[in-house]
């Protein structure tokens, strides 16, 4: 499996060979906040290929459901993606070999040591150019970017965070948002683990599931990742309000249908139930 050594690799052979160069993602071109230059820049990042492919995926029904669901709101096409990293020589815990070393320290390296990460820090829908015209889930101004949209003051915000992780949880199950200690300011998404069924016990998730009952069912939960009865009984609400029928917590499929209807309530900005999952024996 391709890993990257070093930052260069990738473009001068070596370890990184196989890993693709990239300065795209399906088209939507991979931006980066520049702090010499105090300048957003399109970059060129190497990816491996089973991750990438996998991106084009999570890209195209991102602007599928942003787009559509939105009515007009996030405007076609998403010109373009901010991050903080694909690749990087990142330890995680206390591996055998401290370092950017993911085939002999393979528990101990971040997947970015892979390059089968992303940390999403900007989504920008439209067509104009340079950082005046960015728009959707980020503030105005320098390297803001995603810091606070899932805990911001604008409702709007707030849901259109929640949709863009309900996409990425689709495609990625080990999806890391703002409520996940030192994540305030992206989203991490690697594919470590393949994308099953409602983990209740993947914190991260959990602060996702707890986040759409608070911010689109009116429930007042603590975003902790700690699955309890109180959280139990507003997911069961949240589910009501949609008629969602079927069990996430034994079908991946299920858990994927969940997550799209979240989005689609997050970019249309409307509370659990303006979309129904199902007809049969649910009030209309």
């Amino acid at each position: 499996m391709p890993h990257c050594a070093t930052c260069d690799d990738w473009l001068v052979g070596g370890e990184g060979t196989g890993v693709n160069p990239k300065t795209a993602i399906d088209g939507v071109g991979i931006w980066e906040w520049i702090p010499k230059d105090s300048v957003y820049r399109q970059v060129t990042k190497g990816v491996d290929p089973t991750f990438y492919t996998t991106l084009v995926s999570w890209k195209q029904n991102l602007h599928t459901y942003s787009t559509t669901y939105s009515a007009g709101v996030l405007p076609s096409p998403i010109f373009s993606f901010g991050h903080y990293g694909i690749y990087a020589c990142r330890h995680i815990g206390q591996g055998n070999n401290p370092g950017c070393d993911p085939v002999n320290d393979y528990e101990g390296s971040s997947y970015h040591s892979w390059c089968r990460a992303f940390d999403l820090t900007q989504v920008r829908w439209g067509t104009g150019t340079g950082p005046t015209s960015r728009m959707g889930i980020i503030p105005a101004g320098g390297g803001g970017l995603l810091a606070g949209d899932h805990a911001s003051t604008s409702q709007t915000l707030r849901r259109r965070y929640l949709g863009v992780n309900a996409i990425c949880l689709k495609y990625f199950k080990n999806t890391l948002n703002g409520w996940t200690p030192d994540h305030s300011n992206h989203i991490h998404m690697d594919n470590s683990k393949p994308v099953g069924v409602l983990d209740k016990t993947h914190m991260a998730t959990v602060r996702f599931v707890q986040a759409a009952c608070n911010n689109l069912n009116g429930a007042s939960l603590d975003i902790d990742g700690l699955w309890g009865d109180l959280t139990t009984a507003a997911f069961t609400a949240a589910n009501a309000a949609m008629c969602f029928n079927v069990d996430v917590f034994t079908s991946s499929t299920a858990w994927k249908d969940w997550c799209s209807m979240i989005a689609k309530h997050g970019f249309r900005n409307q509370a659990l139930g303006y979309y129904k999952y199902s007809t049969v024996n649910c009030p209309l």
